[in-house]
């Protein structure tokens, strides 16, 4: 068991409702303070005043030919 009591709602009848769950009582608190124009995101600016810039991006090894096939075309 988590600390905050997933395992007490993540049950295979329930788990429909665990991100909906999720959505209404963190996202929807969360989201108009961390939008808000005077939020913690307030100062984040473009050019060269920003200083949250990108690092060097993460290592990556191409997954072997076929292991995903791409089904976009067989949806149409």
């Amino acid at each position: 068991m988590s600390d905050w009591g997933e395992d007490d709602i993540d049950t295979p009848d329930r788990r429909p409702t665990v991100a909906s769950a999720w959505w209404r009582d963190h996202a929807d608190h969360q989201m108009p303070a961390l939008l808000d124009p005077d939020g913690p995101f307030a100062l984040a600016t473009e050019g060269n005043e920003n200083t949250c810039t990108h690092g060097e991006p993460l290592p990556y090894v191409a997954p072997p030919g076929g292991m995903f096939p791409d089904v976009r075309e067989d949806q149409r």
